[in-house]
């Protein structure tokens, strides 16, 4: 899968503040390097990585303390340092570690949360809000920590549908090429960007929500409950057109719909969803369109018989998974 989008996250200056500049200028006998090292990583923690380890950070901190409250060793072995140097070379590492851990522990709260539904499985998760989201295998879905004071924005690489707490401040979902506008409202977003033709595709079943191309706000859609739109590239979404809701939203009970899709496009699902490798021979096979609905889909061979009944193809299990083969 690609490397994950970071839509909402943009790099802030990492510029020293000028009240961390003065401290470091004030103690020159302090390691200001790593400090403003340590600062640097706390700016830069906002890019939606897979978020640190609490109890690393806790021993980290176990860790830094206990080193500032060591004997300090002076330069010259042979000569022990006087009572009032070591003193305040003791206040000096106490302040060190306490600055550091100041902002470490920044970095920690500028680190987005990220939700992962690893291949194989579903994730339901509640935000912070109280709004729900169900994300479909293979998904990720990112927010930052601050979610719910001013804003409520997720990134969402993958499938989710969202059941949204109506409030003033509007809820926002970012796909790699779109984005999603609610107050209150139950919808499903669909987004591949590594698919070979990817597009964000909205479902909406309850409410409004208003749906545009990253590079073109001003050209945004309102879909009506029962309604979808399609965004392709970089262009404004289709006008939306009534479709049936519960078959577009039937991967959350297990099923699984296709309508007029490429084959390569099901493949995909079906490795995301059962954890397993499927390969087409020859590729061609992955452009050939194809319409599926069925429910309580239980592993990916069901998929793949009823593939092969449709065009004639075969498939056999492989080391990795299957294959599937056109026809002599």
């Amino acid at each position: 899968m690609n490397d994950k989008h970071t839509h909402g996250f943009e790099p802030a200056d990492d510029a020293l503040p000028s009240d961390v500049k003065t401290w470091l200028q004030a103690h020159a006998e302090d390691p200001g390097g790593e400090l403003e090292q340590v600062w640097h990583m706390a700016r830069g923690a906002h890019e939606p990585t897979p978020a640190p380890d609490e109890a690393r950070f806790a021993a980290l901190r176990a860790t830094v303390l206990a080193e500032a409250q060591q004997q300090p060793r002076t330069t010259a072995p042979d000569r022990a340092p006087r009572p009032a140097s070591l003193a305040r070379m003791r206040r000096v590492g106490i302040t060190t570690a306490v600055v550091t851990l100041s902002l470490l522990s920044f970095a920690l709260w500028l680190w987005p949360v990220t939700l992962v539904a690893p291949a194989g499985e579903r994730l339901a998760a509640t935000l912070p809000d109280g709004s729900r989201v169900d994300l479909n295998s293979g998904s990720h879905l990112t927010y930052r920590r601050t979610f719910g004071w001013r804003s409520r924005d997720v990134v969402l690489d993958g499938e989710g549908f969202f059941d949204v707490i109506h409030d003033d401040t509007p809820f926002t979902v970012a796909t790699f090429n779109g984005t999603v506008t609610v107050l209150g409202t139950r919808f499903n977003v669909r987004a591949w960007p590594d698919e070979e033709h990817p597009e964000t595709v909205v479902v909406l079943q309850t409410g409004s929500v208003l749906f545009a191309a990253q590079q073109r706000p001003d050209a945004a859609v309102k879909l009506a409950p029962g309604h979808m739109s399609r965004l392709v590239g970089s262009d404004v979404p289709t006008i939306p057109e009534p479709i049936d809701v519960e078959q577009r939203i039937n991967w959350r009970d297990g099923g699984i719909t296709f309508i007029d899709q490429p084959i390569g496009a099901v493949l995909d699902e079906l490795e995301r969803r059962f954890a397993t490798e499927v390969v087409a021979s020859p590729a061609s096979l992955r452009e050939v369109r194809i319409s599926l609905l069925l429910n309580d889909v239980r592993d990916a061979e069901q998929v793949l018989s009823t593939i092969s009944r449709i065009r004639g193809y075969r498939y056999q299990p492989t080391a990795d998974g299957f294959l599937m083969t056109a026809p002599d």
